[in-house]
């Protein structure tokens, strides 16, 4: 894929759900990684994104979770390509993560998270916190998790300080790139 971009800068087209989405981010990471020129085509969601990929419109496409996908993969529609997790998927064990594959450096990972407001009690903050994570280990969360295409290992129970550092990561991680590519959410 790598050397087909290379070989052919401009022609291939990747598709994301929206323009500054962790999809676009991650694309032009590769980008920026391997001196490569794709060309990117936001849609308005993932189900415009995914058809356009099938109707052979765009080429490419990262998507989160995977559930979906996984039955057009099975029914011949789509096909896989790599996994942006650090490891391979517990729910789609054959499909290699993009290191494996020699694009190391691209690994990265959807999450959710609960925020409120600036000032929130701390004793609220402990609560809902408490409240969550008891629901995130609950079997009938993580078998609804799993029918979306979120494998249990990324169920991560975490404290709100935790928490907070994991969105200063992201702010860390994923600036440069924003920064780079000029990328403005519309």
């Amino acid at each position: 894929l790598v050397a087909y971009a290379k070989a052919n800068p401009g022609k291939l087209n990747f598709g994301t759900p929206g323009i500054g989405s962790v999809h676009q981010l991650n694309f032009e990471r590769l980008k920026q990684q391997q001196g490569i020129d794709i060309v990117h085509v936001p849609f308005q969601g993932t189900p415009p994104m995914i058809n356009e990929t099938m109707a052979g419109r765009t080429q490419l496409f990262m998507e989160s979770g995977g559930a979906g996908v996984a039955s057009l993969v099975k029914s011949g529609k789509l096909r896989w390509i790599g996994i942006t997790h650090p490891q391979r998927s517990s729910l789609h064990p054959d499909v290699p993560t993009l290191a494996e594959q020699g694009l190391p450096g691209l690994e990265s990972e959807f999450w959710w998270g609960l925020i409120g407001p600036a000032g929130m009690p701390r004793e609220i903050v402990v609560r809902l916190n408490a409240e969550l994570n008891k629901a995130l280990a609950s079997p009938d969360i993580r078998d609804r998790f799993r029918a979306e295409g979120v494998p249990d290992e990324l169920h991560q129970s975490t404290t709100p300080e935790q928490f907070g550092e994991r969105i200063a990561t992201e702010y860390r991680r994923w600036g440069p790139i924003i920064k780079a590519a000029g990328v403005k959410v519309e």
